[in-house]
């Protein structure tokens, strides 16, 4: 869909050079645990709340906004996803689901 082809571009395009090279160095737990801080910095209603539960797999959930579009959901999903590509992950997948309070995110990609 083209909303993910913008989110893979967009976080193409932020983390280029030197950047993109810190980014492959950074590990699994240290980018997921960043996710809340750039939330805050992007959206003024809700709360992001992220975790590795194990190896290759990242759980993150949205609170405090039940009427959230479709549109911020899977632009959410799909950029996190691009984060993890860029981050030099492979087989990245994700999915989402809603829940009365906002959503519920699933990442994984090949430890």
């Amino acid at each position: 869909p083209l909303l993910r082809q913008v989110a893979d571009l967009s976080i193409e395009r932020t983390f280029r050079t030197i950047w993109r090279l810190l980014l492959r160095f950074t590990s699994d737990s240290a980018i997921v645990s960043r996710g809340p801080t750039i939330y805050r910095k992007a959206f003024d209603i809700g709360t992001w709340e992220s975790a590795i539960p194990r190896p290759g797999h990242a759980e993150m959930s949205l609170r405090g906004w039940p009427a959230i579009s479709d549109h911020h959901l899977y632009g959410l999903l799909y950029g996190t996803q691009a984060v993890f590509r860029v981050a030099g992950r492979r087989n990245v997948t994700g999915s989402l689901t809603r829940t009365p309070d906002g959503a519920s995110f699933v990442a994984s990609w090949d430890p």
